[in-house]
């Protein structure tokens, strides 16, 4: 499953447009610690690969995500992507909504990849679509 998604998403990376800067989250206490480790082995290699630009941003306490999606430089930002489980990406919503130009920091692209223990929002999101989980 992980070699048909890491394929699925290089064919994706390589539809985006030639300059891609993505502002990554990662929640390090994420499904047990897996994210860090998924960040090194597999997500980290792919981006590099499709020369995909990445501000990395680790969570290092709750409601970092919020904290910092409020006051984030979203300039130059193609896609911003939370690695982690369903609590960081509502985090960044919540920032990203307090903003006083949210209009403008919701037009940009926003992605996670599941990384936590049951990613239920991902799975919902998924079945809603007709896609497998």
């Amino acid at each position: 499953r992980a070699a048909r998604g890491l394929s699925m998403g290089k064919e994706v990376l390589s539809e985006l447009p030639e300059a891609r800067r993505f502002l990554l989250y990662v929640n390090p206490a994420s499904g047990k610690g897996r994210a860090e480790q998924l960040m090194r082995s597999m997500i980290s290699p792919m981006l590099e690969e499709a020369g995909v630009i990445v501000n990395l941003v680790t969570s290092t306490h709750p409601r970092f995500g919020e904290e910092h999606a409020q006051t984030v430089d979203l300039s130059g930002v193609d896609c911003i992507v939370a690695l982690s489980g369903d609590g960081l990406l509502t985090e960044l919503l919540n920032g990203l909504m307090s903003r006083d130009d949210w209009r403008t920091a919701l037009s940009i692209p926003l992605a996670i990849l599941p990384a936590g223990s049951g990613n239920a929002l991902c799975a919902s999101v998924l079945h809603v679509s007709g896609e497998k989980y």
